[in-house]
Protein backbone atom coordinates (compact mmCIF):
# COMPACT_ATOMS: atom_id res chain seq x y z
CA UNK A 1 0.00 0.00 0.00
CA UNK A 2 0.87 3.69 -0.49
CA UNK A 3 1.76 5.77 2.60
CA UNK A 4 -1.77 7.73 1.99
CA UNK A 5 -3.83 3.84 1.19
CA UNK A 6 -2.14 2.53 4.59
CA UNK A 7 -3.22 5.67 6.04
CA UNK A 8 -6.41 5.79 5.63
CA UNK A 9 -6.89 2.08 6.48
CA UNK A 10 -5.37 2.71 9.63
CA UNK A 11 -7.59 5.86 10.35
CA UNK A 12 -10.38 3.64 9.42
CA UNK A 13 -9.83 0.25 11.33
CA UNK A 14 -9.28 2.52 14.40
CA UNK A 15 -12.38 3.85 14.37
CA UNK A 16 -13.96 1.01 13.83
CA UNK A 17 -12.20 -0.72 16.67
CA UNK A 18 -13.38 2.14 18.86
CA UNK A 19 -16.91 1.66 18.38
CA UNK A 20 -16.35 -2.47 18.70
CA UNK A 21 -19.34 -3.88 19.75
CA UNK A 22 -19.88 -8.07 20.79
CA UNK A 23 -21.34 -9.85 18.55
CA UNK A 24 -24.11 -12.03 20.27
CA UNK A 25 -25.48 -14.06 17.57
CA UNK A 26 -22.16 -15.52 16.06
CA UNK A 27 -20.92 -15.67 20.09
CA UNK A 28 -24.30 -17.73 21.00
CA UNK A 29 -23.95 -19.62 17.47
CA UNK A 30 -20.72 -20.95 18.66
CA UNK A 31 -22.23 -22.24 22.27
CA UNK A 32 -25.49 -23.78 19.96
CA UNK A 33 -27.73 -21.45 21.21
CA UNK A 34 -28.97 -19.77 18.73
CA UNK A 35 -32.37 -21.91 17.66
CA UNK A 36 -32.52 -23.37 14.02
CA UNK A 37 -35.40 -21.34 13.48
CA UNK A 38 -33.16 -18.26 13.64
CA UNK A 39 -30.94 -20.03 11.48
CA UNK A 40 -33.63 -20.11 8.73
CA UNK A 41 -34.20 -16.78 9.23
CA UNK A 42 -30.86 -15.62 8.96
CA UNK A 43 -30.65 -17.71 5.29
CA UNK A 44 -33.72 -15.46 4.19
CA UNK A 45 -31.75 -11.99 5.71
CA UNK A 46 -28.50 -12.97 3.60
CA UNK A 47 -30.74 -13.84 0.38
CA UNK A 48 -31.94 -10.50 0.44
CA UNK A 49 -28.83 -8.55 1.12
CA UNK A 50 -26.48 -10.87 -1.21
CA UNK A 51 -28.99 -10.35 -4.01
CA UNK A 52 -28.88 -6.07 -3.26
CA UNK A 53 -25.50 -5.69 -3.03
CA UNK A 54 -25.21 -8.03 -6.66
CA UNK A 55 -27.00 -5.29 -7.81
CA UNK A 56 -25.15 -2.51 -6.45
CA UNK A 57 -21.48 -3.87 -7.35
CA UNK A 58 -22.77 -4.18 -11.12
CA UNK A 59 -23.85 -0.74 -10.58
CA UNK A 60 -21.01 0.88 -9.34
CA UNK A 61 -19.12 -0.67 -12.38
CA UNK A 62 -21.50 1.08 -14.37
CA UNK A 63 -20.85 4.35 -13.12
CA UNK A 64 -16.85 3.54 -13.02
CA UNK A 65 -16.14 1.17 -15.65
CA UNK A 66 -12.74 2.77 -16.58
CA UNK A 67 -9.54 1.07 -14.74
CA UNK A 68 -9.19 -0.83 -11.75
CA UNK A 69 -12.31 0.47 -10.47
CA UNK A 70 -14.31 -1.51 -13.47
CA UNK A 71 -12.38 -4.39 -12.99
CA UNK A 72 -13.11 -4.00 -9.03
CA UNK A 73 -16.81 -3.41 -9.04
CA UNK A 74 -17.40 -6.33 -12.09
CA UNK A 75 -15.64 -8.79 -9.93
CA UNK A 76 -17.06 -7.85 -6.48
CA UNK A 77 -20.74 -8.28 -8.38
CA UNK A 78 -19.50 -11.49 -9.80
CA UNK A 79 -18.36 -12.61 -6.13
CA UNK A 80 -22.01 -11.48 -4.90
CA UNK A 81 -23.52 -13.86 -7.47
CA UNK A 82 -21.32 -16.91 -6.51
CA UNK A 83 -22.54 -16.18 -2.78
CA UNK A 84 -25.89 -15.90 -4.04
CA UNK A 85 -25.78 -19.55 -5.31
CA UNK A 86 -23.50 -20.75 -2.58
CA UNK A 87 -26.57 -19.56 -0.25
CA UNK A 88 -28.49 -21.99 -1.60
CA UNK A 89 -26.82 -24.73 0.29
CA UNK A 90 -27.16 -23.15 3.71
CA UNK A 91 -30.82 -22.29 2.76
CA UNK A 92 -31.79 -26.36 2.50
CA UNK A 93 -29.30 -27.67 5.58
CA UNK A 94 -32.23 -25.23 7.32
CA UNK A 95 -35.19 -26.48 6.04
CA UNK A 96 -35.59 -23.23 3.50
CA UNK A 97 -37.46 -23.72 -0.04
CA UNK A 98 -36.69 -21.53 -3.07
CA UNK A 99 -40.24 -20.39 -2.37
CA UNK A 100 -39.57 -19.66 1.43
CA UNK A 101 -36.50 -17.84 0.26
CA UNK A 102 -38.49 -15.37 -2.14
CA UNK A 103 -41.36 -14.80 0.43
CA UNK A 104 -38.97 -14.32 3.61
CA UNK A 105 -40.24 -11.07 4.83
CA UNK A 106 -37.36 -9.38 6.24
CA UNK A 107 -36.36 -7.31 9.71
CA UNK A 108 -35.81 -3.38 8.41
CA UNK A 109 -32.85 -3.06 10.60
CA UNK A 110 -31.04 -6.15 9.08
CA UNK A 111 -31.54 -4.54 5.32
CA UNK A 112 -29.94 -1.49 6.90
CA UNK A 113 -26.51 -2.38 5.76
CA UNK A 114 -27.32 -3.13 1.80
CA UNK A 115 -29.77 0.07 1.46
CA UNK A 116 -26.58 1.93 2.69
CA UNK A 117 -24.34 0.21 0.08
CA UNK A 118 -27.11 0.93 -2.68
CA UNK A 119 -27.09 5.04 -1.71
CA UNK A 120 -23.39 4.31 -1.57
CA UNK A 121 -23.03 3.00 -5.30
CA UNK A 122 -25.52 5.61 -6.29
CA UNK A 123 -24.10 9.01 -4.59
CA UNK A 124 -20.87 7.80 -3.44
CA UNK A 125 -17.55 7.38 -5.21
CA UNK A 126 -15.28 4.33 -5.99
CA UNK A 127 -12.89 5.46 -3.31
CA UNK A 128 -15.59 5.39 -0.37
CA UNK A 129 -16.37 1.45 -1.51
CA UNK A 130 -12.76 0.70 -2.05
CA UNK A 131 -11.71 1.90 1.18
CA UNK A 132 -14.61 -0.13 2.53
CA UNK A 133 -13.29 -3.27 1.58
CA UNK A 134 -10.11 -2.64 2.00
CA UNK A 135 -10.40 -1.79 6.44
CA UNK A 136 -13.71 -4.30 6.75
CA UNK A 137 -11.88 -7.30 4.67
CA UNK A 138 -9.95 -9.03 7.71
CA UNK A 139 -12.58 -8.22 10.34
CA UNK A 140 -15.23 -9.40 8.03
CA UNK A 141 -13.30 -12.62 6.80
CA UNK A 142 -12.76 -13.68 10.61
CA UNK A 143 -16.33 -13.52 11.38
CA UNK A 144 -17.21 -15.62 8.46
CA UNK A 145 -15.52 -17.84 8.81
CA UNK A 146 -15.92 -18.23 12.99
CA UNK A 147 -19.90 -18.47 11.43
CA UNK A 148 -18.61 -21.83 9.25
CA UNK A 149 -16.88 -23.17 11.89
CA UNK A 150 -19.70 -22.95 14.55
CA UNK A 151 -22.24 -24.22 11.80
CA UNK A 152 -19.79 -27.31 11.53
CA UNK A 153 -19.34 -27.89 14.78
CA UNK A 154 -22.27 -27.26 17.14
CA UNK A 155 -25.24 -27.91 14.28
CA UNK A 156 -23.51 -30.69 11.86
CA UNK A 157 -23.66 -29.21 8.91
CA UNK A 158 -21.85 -30.18 5.86
CA UNK A 159 -19.21 -28.47 3.71
CA UNK A 160 -22.07 -27.21 1.22
CA UNK A 161 -24.09 -25.74 3.72
CA UNK A 162 -21.16 -23.91 4.70
CA UNK A 163 -19.82 -22.81 1.39
CA UNK A 164 -21.36 -19.47 1.45
CA UNK A 165 -19.29 -18.47 5.01
CA UNK A 166 -16.50 -20.43 3.74
CA UNK A 167 -16.54 -17.88 0.66
CA UNK A 168 -16.57 -14.59 2.20
CA UNK A 169 -14.25 -16.18 5.17
CA UNK A 170 -11.18 -15.60 2.46
CA UNK A 171 -10.74 -12.25 0.68
CA UNK A 172 -8.02 -12.91 -2.84
CA UNK A 173 -5.50 -10.58 -2.62
CA UNK A 174 -6.31 -9.86 -5.96
CA UNK A 175 -9.39 -8.32 -5.29
CA UNK A 176 -7.76 -6.08 -2.23
CA UNK A 177 -4.69 -4.92 -5.02
CA UNK A 178 -7.41 -4.06 -7.23
CA UNK A 179 -9.41 -1.82 -3.99
CA UNK A 180 -5.78 -0.38 -3.75
CA UNK A 181 -5.13 0.94 -6.91
CA UNK A 182 -9.43 1.77 -7.39
CA UNK A 183 -8.35 4.35 -4.09
CA UNK A 184 -5.45 5.47 -5.57
CA UNK A 185 -7.70 6.42 -8.55
CA UNK A 186 -10.15 7.76 -6.96
CA UNK A 187 -8.14 10.03 -4.27
CA UNK A 188 -5.94 11.30 -7.76
CA UNK A 189 -9.02 12.72 -8.96
CA UNK A 190 -10.40 14.52 -6.01
CA UNK A 191 -12.35 12.14 -3.88
CA UNK A 192 -12.74 13.22 -0.30
CA UNK A 193 -10.54 10.85 1.91
CA UNK A 194 -12.77 12.07 4.92
CA UNK A 195 -15.85 10.46 3.33
CA UNK A 196 -13.53 7.37 2.41
CA UNK A 197 -13.38 6.77 6.08
CA UNK A 198 -16.63 7.88 7.13
CA UNK A 199 -18.22 5.32 4.59
CA UNK A 200 -15.74 2.17 5.78
CA UNK A 201 -16.86 3.01 9.50
CA UNK A 202 -20.59 3.35 8.40
CA UNK A 203 -20.39 -0.11 6.68
CA UNK A 204 -18.83 -1.41 10.02
CA UNK A 205 -21.46 0.07 12.19
CA UNK A 206 -23.93 -1.73 9.45
CA UNK A 207 -22.75 -5.02 9.10
CA UNK A 208 -22.24 -4.75 13.38
CA UNK A 209 -26.11 -4.09 13.45
CA UNK A 210 -27.07 -6.59 10.96
CA UNK A 211 -25.71 -9.56 13.49
CA UNK A 212 -27.18 -7.45 16.10
CA UNK A 213 -30.55 -7.58 14.57
CA UNK A 214 -30.09 -11.49 13.74
CA UNK A 215 -29.52 -11.99 18.04
CA UNK A 216 -32.66 -10.31 18.74
CA UNK A 217 -35.03 -12.60 20.39
CA UNK A 218 -32.17 -14.69 21.40
CA UNK A 219 -31.09 -13.24 24.01
CA UNK A 220 -29.91 -15.60 26.96
CA UNK A 221 -27.13 -14.30 29.06
CA UNK A 222 -28.68 -16.35 31.81
CA UNK A 223 -30.24 -19.34 29.82
CA UNK A 224 -27.63 -21.87 31.67
CA UNK A 225 -28.91 -20.43 34.82
CA UNK A 226 -32.95 -20.56 33.84
CA UNK A 227 -32.31 -24.23 32.50
CA UNK A 228 -30.76 -24.87 35.77
CA UNK A 229 -33.48 -23.54 38.37
CA UNK A 230 -35.96 -25.41 35.73
CA UNK A 231 -34.06 -28.39 36.21
CA UNK A 232 -33.62 -28.16 39.87
CA UNK A 233 -37.40 -27.26 40.00
CA UNK A 234 -38.67 -29.87 38.17
CA UNK A 235 -35.95 -33.26 38.67
CA UNK A 236 -37.58 -34.21 41.82
CA UNK A 237 -34.30 -37.01 42.45
CA UNK A 238 -31.14 -36.75 42.07
CA UNK A 239 -28.64 -39.76 41.45
CA UNK A 240 -26.01 -39.35 44.09
CA UNK A 241 -22.95 -41.23 43.35
CA UNK A 242 -20.40 -41.97 46.68
CA UNK A 243 -17.45 -44.79 47.03
CA UNK A 244 -17.11 -46.36 49.98
CA UNK A 245 -13.28 -46.48 51.71
CA UNK A 246 -12.75 -50.00 49.67
CA UNK A 247 -12.93 -48.14 46.67
CA UNK A 248 -16.75 -49.53 45.95
CA UNK A 249 -18.77 -47.10 43.55
CA UNK A 250 -22.64 -46.72 44.58
CA UNK A 251 -25.85 -44.43 43.44
CA UNK A 252 -28.59 -44.03 45.07
CA UNK A 253 -31.65 -41.93 43.61
CA UNK A 254 -32.56 -39.41 46.37
CA UNK A 255 -35.40 -36.44 46.35
CA UNK A 256 -33.77 -33.40 47.40
CA UNK A 257 -34.58 -29.71 47.87
CA UNK A 258 -31.88 -27.00 46.29
CA UNK A 259 -30.31 -23.60 47.94
CA UNK A 260 -28.65 -21.05 46.30
CA UNK A 261 -26.06 -18.98 46.16
CA UNK A 262 -23.95 -21.12 46.68
CA UNK A 263 -25.91 -24.24 44.78
CA UNK A 264 -26.06 -26.70 47.31
CA UNK A 265 -28.50 -29.75 47.50
CA UNK A 266 -29.92 -31.48 50.50
CA UNK A 267 -31.52 -35.29 51.38
CA UNK A 268 -32.41 -36.64 53.82
CA UNK A 269 -31.05 -40.48 54.60
CA UNK A 270 -30.71 -42.99 57.37
CA UNK A 271 -27.30 -43.11 58.88
CA UNK A 272 -27.11 -46.79 58.04
CA UNK A 273 -27.69 -46.11 54.64
CA UNK A 274 -24.64 -47.31 52.22
CA UNK A 275 -24.26 -43.59 50.60
CA UNK A 276 -24.90 -42.18 54.22
CA UNK A 277 -21.95 -44.62 55.32
CA UNK A 278 -19.90 -43.44 51.86
CA UNK A 279 -20.02 -39.63 52.69
CA UNK A 280 -18.90 -40.20 56.29
CA UNK A 281 -15.26 -41.84 54.86
CA UNK A 282 -15.12 -39.60 51.86
CA UNK A 283 -16.74 -36.26 50.84
CA UNK A 284 -16.70 -36.12 47.67
CA UNK A 285 -19.55 -37.11 45.42
CA UNK A 286 -20.79 -37.05 41.55
CA UNK A 287 -24.67 -36.78 40.43
CA UNK A 288 -26.95 -36.49 37.87
CA UNK A 289 -30.23 -34.93 37.62
CA UNK A 290 -32.53 -35.02 34.45
CA UNK A 291 -36.23 -34.23 33.27
CA UNK A 292 -37.93 -35.85 30.01
CA UNK A 293 -41.24 -36.07 28.78
CA UNK A 294 -43.71 -38.77 29.75
CA UNK A 295 -44.78 -41.67 27.05
CA UNK A 296 -43.21 -43.52 24.07
CA UNK A 297 -41.07 -42.25 21.73
CA UNK A 298 -37.78 -40.04 21.76
CA UNK A 299 -38.20 -36.37 22.01
CA UNK A 300 -34.43 -34.46 22.13
CA UNK A 301 -35.69 -30.83 22.60
CA UNK A 302 -37.92 -32.08 25.44
CA UNK A 303 -35.17 -33.95 27.16
CA UNK A 304 -32.69 -31.69 29.34
CA UNK A 305 -30.20 -32.91 32.40
CA UNK A 306 -27.31 -32.23 34.99
CA UNK A 307 -24.10 -33.67 35.96
CA UNK A 308 -21.99 -32.40 39.06
CA UNK A 309 -19.48 -32.93 41.46
CA UNK A 310 -19.22 -31.32 45.20
CA UNK A 311 -18.88 -32.32 48.66
CA UNK A 312 -21.12 -34.03 50.54
CA UNK A 313 -21.55 -33.24 54.41
CA UNK A 314 -23.89 -34.38 57.29
CA UNK A 315 -25.99 -31.06 58.37
CA UNK A 316 -25.32 -30.56 62.40
CA UNK A 317 -27.73 -29.21 64.33
CA UNK A 318 -26.66 -25.82 64.42
CA UNK A 319 -26.88 -25.26 60.81
CA UNK A 320 -30.56 -27.59 60.32
CA UNK A 321 -32.37 -24.34 60.75
CA UNK A 322 -31.46 -22.91 57.79
CA UNK A 323 -32.17 -26.32 55.81
CA UNK A 324 -34.99 -27.65 57.87
CA UNK A 325 -38.33 -25.95 56.51
CA UNK A 326 -36.73 -25.52 53.14
CA UNK A 327 -36.23 -28.58 52.89
CA UNK A 328 -39.63 -30.23 53.50
CA UNK A 329 -41.40 -27.37 52.05
CA UNK A 330 -40.10 -28.76 48.93
CA UNK A 331 -40.43 -32.41 49.03
CA UNK A 332 -43.64 -32.18 50.82
CA UNK A 333 -45.25 -28.82 48.73
CA UNK A 334 -48.91 -30.57 50.07
CA UNK A 335 -48.98 -29.10 53.82
CA UNK A 336 -51.00 -31.80 54.74
CA UNK A 337 -48.42 -34.68 53.52
CA UNK A 338 -45.78 -32.46 54.95
CA UNK A 339 -47.10 -32.54 58.39
CA UNK A 340 -47.70 -35.94 58.78
CA UNK A 341 -44.39 -37.21 57.01
CA UNK A 342 -41.90 -34.66 57.79
CA UNK A 343 -38.83 -34.96 60.90
CA UNK A 344 -38.62 -32.77 63.70
CA UNK A 345 -34.95 -31.30 64.62
CA UNK A 346 -34.39 -33.21 67.78
CA UNK A 347 -35.42 -36.31 65.05
CA UNK A 348 -32.66 -35.43 62.37
CA UNK A 349 -29.64 -35.63 65.06
CA UNK A 350 -28.03 -38.04 67.12
CA UNK A 351 -28.58 -40.45 68.52
CA UNK A 352 -31.47 -40.56 66.03
CA UNK A 353 -30.89 -43.08 63.13
CA UNK A 354 -32.01 -39.99 60.57
CA UNK A 355 -30.06 -36.75 59.24
CA UNK A 356 -30.21 -34.15 56.38
CA UNK A 357 -27.09 -33.91 54.24
CA UNK A 358 -25.68 -31.39 52.76
CA UNK A 359 -24.11 -31.30 48.80
CA UNK A 360 -22.24 -28.43 47.97
CA UNK A 361 -21.77 -28.03 44.23
CA UNK A 362 -18.38 -27.12 43.16
CA UNK A 363 -18.62 -27.72 39.29
CA UNK A 364 -22.00 -28.45 37.24
CA UNK A 365 -22.38 -29.29 33.50
CA UNK A 366 -25.76 -29.24 31.36
CA UNK A 367 -26.24 -31.44 28.33
CA UNK A 368 -26.09 -30.49 25.02
CA UNK A 369 -27.96 -32.20 22.42
CA UNK A 370 -28.21 -29.62 19.86
CA UNK A 371 -26.10 -31.38 17.79
CA UNK A 372 -26.94 -35.44 18.68
CA UNK A 373 -29.71 -35.56 15.59
CA UNK A 374 -26.88 -35.43 13.28
CA UNK A 375 -23.88 -36.84 14.92
CA UNK A 376 -25.63 -38.53 17.78
CA UNK A 377 -23.22 -37.19 20.42
CA UNK A 378 -24.77 -35.79 23.51
CA UNK A 379 -22.52 -32.92 24.85
CA UNK A 380 -22.02 -31.64 27.51
CA UNK A 381 -21.62 -27.58 28.66
CA UNK A 382 -20.08 -26.72 32.09
CA UNK A 383 -21.66 -23.64 33.57
CA UNK A 384 -18.95 -21.41 34.78
CA UNK A 385 -18.80 -21.48 39.13
CA UNK A 386 -18.95 -17.45 39.18
CA UNK A 387 -22.60 -17.37 37.21
CA UNK A 388 -23.80 -20.51 39.03
CA UNK A 389 -23.03 -18.90 42.35
CA UNK A 390 -25.79 -15.89 40.69
CA UNK A 391 -28.52 -18.01 40.19
CA UNK A 392 -31.77 -16.82 41.57
CA UNK A 393 -32.38 -17.60 45.26
CA UNK A 394 -35.38 -20.26 45.58
CA UNK A 395 -38.25 -18.10 47.00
Amino acid sequence: MTSEVSRLVAEARDRMAASQRPNPFVDRLETGEIPRERLRALAGELHRLVDSDRRSFALLGSRFPAGAGGDLFLAMAQGEATALLLLDGFAVATGMSELDLRSYEPRPLAQAYPAYLTRTAVHGTRSDVALALLANAPGSGALYARVADALTSRYGFDDKAVGHFRFFADTPRELLDLAEQTLRDGLAAGDDPADAVRTATTVHALETAFWQTMAEGTEQPSAPLDRTRRLLDRARYVNLATVSPEGEPWVATLEYAWFAGPLRLVFGSATGSRHSLDVAANASVSGALFTAPAGPGLDVAATDGAQFTGTCVEISPDDLPGYHAGFYRAVFPDPRQRAEYQLEPARLAAPAAHRLYLVTVDRWWLIDTSTWETDRIDRRTEVPRDDLDRLPVRP
